[in-house]
């Protein structure tokens, strides 16, 4: 990113974004994530404002990941999620056996249900072979589908 924005003439990344830039930008997650939960007065009727938990592959840096409050480290998707939460509201979490039982419970749900969905899709996906041979066998799907990407794609083709 440092020589592309050199070329390209725009401000070049800053050294405490480098973990966002060298990460992979798609993996079996992200079609998921982010999420976020809100909890207020009506969960907890002791609650002045709401409290807004925004869940994330990674810690975000400006709130204060709380995973080690609701989840344990052998539960599923531990190590590929971050639970989001301003710090005062940790504070108030942590300190409040209540809330803080009603999310562990609600998390661990969470985390089985998303692993349930991750697995689903990952079993069910389609791969570049399947659909090769799709178009294999559907010859004339497969000529409108080249049409296609021939009259969509002409500046690529101009290109390479």
């Amino acid at each position: 990113m440092q020589r592309l924005s050199k070329i390209l003439h725009f401000n070049p990344p800053k050294e405490e974004d480098k973990t966002k830039f060298e990460r992979k930008a798609w993996n079996n997650y992200t079609s998921f994530l982010p999420f976020t939960l809100f909890i207020n007065h009506k969960d907890f009727s002791y609650l002045k404002n709401k409290i807004k938990f925004i869940i994330t592959e990674e810690p975000l840096s400006n709130l204060k990941d709380t995973k080690n409050l609701f989840l344990d480290k052998n539960d599923p998707c531990y190590e590929n999620l971050s639970i989001n939460v301003e710090q005062e509201h940790y504070e108030l979490i942590k300190e409040d056996e209540k809330i803080k039982e009603r999310l562990k419970s609600y998390f661990k749900e969470f985390v089985k249900v998303l692993d349930e969905k991750v697995k689903f899709r990952a079993n069910n996906a389609l791969s570049e072979q399947d659909i090769l041979n799709y178009f294999k066998a559907n010859s004339s799907l497969a000529l409108k589908f080249k049409t296609l990407l021939d009259k969509e794609l002409t500046h690529i083709k101009q290109t390479r």
